[in-house]
């Protein structure tokens, strides 16, 4: 198989290869189908306006939740298969008290083909608005959201009820004396991407956001034009636990001015036939109120992953007002090795040296999370952001390892086993020759065409594939 030393010297060339990378439930599960069905699979929030008229609520939802049907040969053009999706989203107040608002329907998803039915990548997003128009502001409230299969008239997950507290908003300064209601602000709507300058994507994976990126975002604003709006601080707290009580360590930092509004615009959520969340500027309606919005940035490349609080300050003159929105800085498509160091220690043996491996993998669970921690530290072709690349690489092959090359279904070893060290090495192969011939044992030739130019032959032997022979091309 080779040693140690000369997989060391390859593993700068080969992670570099582009991998083709898989998920994984925990690997002490017995239940291989976890590996096509795992994680969060719902994520909804609700988004107050400005000057709480209303409340967006949005859902994304992966296609796992939902049993699908083959379309009928007129819709074939949507997809292939379809499944229905029936939904309720009530406004209450809290707890479980009198609904304010409430919407109930029923919708169509589409999927091209099967495959699409059963991955966790393909979501698709919803936007529902729910009616304000001052009912219960300053009060606490819930929003509860419950999706069921259409056909099978059961829930598809289960329900969320998200706690808010209800803004209260007045137009005009003169009818709250000292009082900073006048100073609206909406909910922060975190964005991915702008595609024009009245328009921006998100994924929509509510109060989640994608880990080691600057964090991008908008907020309406409204005001009163007899005491102005003059500025605004953005805050980000990274939140943790010390001594049993709460703490919050300021991260990120940006204030801004009325120059930096976009006036006379109003933020508007809707779904694209993409599954992503689309919000819209569009052109706010001549009121009393001067409705705004304020596009900001937070440096968030170099933050981990964790809990965090944004707090938003607005000013006029002497008067403030404050928001305070939680929110998680994930890796969405973290390999699920990483999520035990006893699974992500495992598959280092392949490149490091027996002294190296036997230190690695000693010690407690949390002593080996940060040697394998530090180990990759050293290796982080980008050392200015938390997203280690060539880490993330190497577990995406390990997580399809550990399922595809298990040596049984009892036990996802296959990161350990000779195929899984060369597709951990080198990445998937150009392609795979198979034979099962009568009175022969099994084999498989891994043919690399790329800059590995190598072919690997691996037989049955002791009822798991070794590799037995290695070519040059």
């Amino acid at each position: 198989m080779g040693n140690r030393r000369s997989a060391k010297q390859l593993i700068v060339c080969c992670l570099l290869l582009i991998g083709v990378g898989a998920s994984a439930q925990r690997f002490s599960t017995k239940d291989a189908r976890a590996y096509y069905d795992y994680g969060q699979r719902l994520y909804t929030t609700a988004y107050q306006s400005c000057d709480a008229s209303n409340i967006a609520v949005t859902l994304n939802t992966s296609n796992t939740l939902f049993s699908f049907l083959k379309t009928s040969r007129r819709n074939n053009t949507k997809g292939a298969y379809y499944a229905v999706r029936d939904i309720t989203i009530e406004l209450r107040e809290s707890p479980m008290g009198k609904v304010i608002d409430s919407k109930n329907f029923r919708d169509t998803i589409y999927a091209k083909n099967f495959e699409v039915t059963t991955t966790k990548e393909a979501w698709h997003t919803t936007v529902v608005s729910l009616n304000l128009d001052g009912q219960a502001t300053g009060q606490k409230a819930e929003v509860h959201v419950e999706v069921r299969d259409g056909f099978l008239s059961r829930l598809a997950a289960a329900p969320r009820t998200m706690p808010i507290e209800i803004r209260p908003y007045h137009a005009q300064r003169a009818a709250t004396g000292r009082d900073s209601s006048y100073l609206g602000v909406s909910d922060p709507v975190l964005v991915d991407s702008a595609v024009t300058i009245d328009r921006y994507l998100s994924q929509n994976f509510g109060a989640n956001y994608e880990f080691s990126r600057d964090i991008a975002g908008l907020v309406e604003v409204c005001f009163d034009s007899v005491a102005p709006f003059t500025s605004a601080d953005f805050t980000l707290y990274e939140v943790g636990k010390g001594n049993d009580t709460l703490r919050r360590t300021e991260r990120a930092k940006t204030s801004l001015g009325l120059a930096d509004l976009i006036r006379d615009m109003k933020l508007r959520l809707r779904s694209t036939d993409d599954s992503l969340l689309s919000i819209n500027l569009v052109t706010a309606p001549e009121e009393k109120k001067i409705i705004g919005v304020m596009p900001f940035r937070l440096d968030g490349q170099k933050l981990e992953q964790g809990q965090y609080e944004l707090v938003i300050r607005l000013r006029a003159g002497d008067d403030t007002r404050t928001i305070k929105k939680r929110l998680t800085l994930d890796w969405h498509d973290m390999p699920i090795s990483l999520e035990d160091p006893r699974d992500a220690v495992a598959p280092l043996a392949h490149i490091t040296t027996d002294d190296e491996y036997n230190d690695l993998s000693s010690g407690s669970v949390e002593a080996i999370e940060q040697k394998v921690k530090e180990f990759w530290a050293k290796r982080d072709p980008t050392p200015g952001t938390a997203y280690n690349e060539m880490m993330a690489e190497f577990y995406r092959r390990s997580d399809y390892s550990y399922f595809n090359f298990a040596r049984s279904g009892k036990t996802l070893d296959g990161a350990i086993t000779d195929r899984g060290k060369v597709y951990i090495l080198f990445g998937p192969p150009s392609y795979i020759d198979r034979a099962f011939l009568l009175g022969e044992q099994p084999y498989e030739v891994w043919t690399y065409n790329n800059n590995v130019k190598r072919r690997f032959r691996f037989a049955i032997e002791s009822s798991d594939y070794k590799l037995i022979e290695v070519n040059n091309l």
